[in-house]
């Protein structure tokens, strides 16, 4: 729904999060980590109602064991995926059991399932129009409550859950990390792009501002489809690049902070 999509609120406060775990003494850090924890917070948001807070939940937290096993079961499951009937021969080899696989497929059905529980002693079938919260406002689009209207089935909405957290998590997470891997390489591009944003003047965009924004747009779909010359950086760049997401002379939108790469 373009409404969802269009709800930048719910995506703001994540990045600052993930802006405030930035580094402020140049440190080399791991983008690619924070970015799958962010789309991991912002994906459950909009399908279970309520972020997992990946990305600020303390160590052993059960927020943190589920982006673990979760983590860690999808590594699993790409790997038999690959190796077809040849998964046992090969896990033999490597003298790896099973046990972890299962553990992690327990942690995070048990995580869902919760949210799943709650979901259905909420909604009802003959409520497709009425608000849950029931205070009178307008309800906000939940993925999971939609899907309770239509089954009562925990496990249909369990898989339902995790089928579309996988799709919606790490293709987001996939291309954040490309388009930033460029960027460091492309002061060109970096330059091209922060030309743009400076005509924000530092206020927040809007969604139909982020629509007429035509060079990230299309640097997006370049880094979802990149070619060789996309990472062809001029022979004199600078082993670390940094950047500002937006320049300094634009201070006024908080999440104008430095990134080193």
């Amino acid at each position: 729904m373009r409404s969802q999509v269009a709800d930048l609120n719910t995506f703001e406060k994540h990045i600052q999060i993930l802006i405030s775990k930035i580094p402020r003494d140049g440190s080399t850090f791991d983008l690619q980590k924070v970015f799958f924890q962010l789309t991991l917070d912002s994906a459950t948001e909009f399908l279970f109602g309520e972020s997992v807070h990946s990305l600020s939940s303390k160590e052993g937290s059960e927020e943190q064991r589920f982006g673990i096993a979760f983590d860690s079961a999808q590594r699993e499951i790409t790997s038999r995926s690959r190796s077809g009937k040849l998964g046992s021969i090969f896990r033999a080899l490597m003298f790896r059991s099973d046990n972890e696989f299962v553990e992690s497929c327990k942690i995070v059905h048990s995580f869902v399932d919760r949210f799943v529980h709650s979901a259905l002693e909420k909604v009802q079938p003959t409520d497709a129009e009425k608000v849950i919260d029931g205070d009178g406002s307008p309800e906000r689009y939940i993925f999971l409550n939609e899907m309770a209207k239509g089954t009562r089935d925990p496990i249909r909405l369990r898989a339902e859950l995790l089928n579309i957290l996988l799709a919606g998590r790490d293709t987001t997470a996939s291309l954040l990390s490309h388009t930033f891997f460029v960027l460091a390489r492309r002061p060109d591009i970096w330059k091209n792009l922060t030309a743009e944003v400076d005509e924000l003047h530092g206020e927040r965009p809007s969604y139909e501002t982020l629509k007429d924004m035509k060079y990230l747009k299309n640097l997006l779909s370049e880094c979802k489809f990149p070619s060789a010359a996309l990472h062809s950086a001029p022979t004199n760049h600078p082993k670390h690049f940094a950047f500002t997401l937006l320049s300094p002379s634009t201070p006024a939108w908080p999440g104008n902070q430095s990134l080193f790469l």
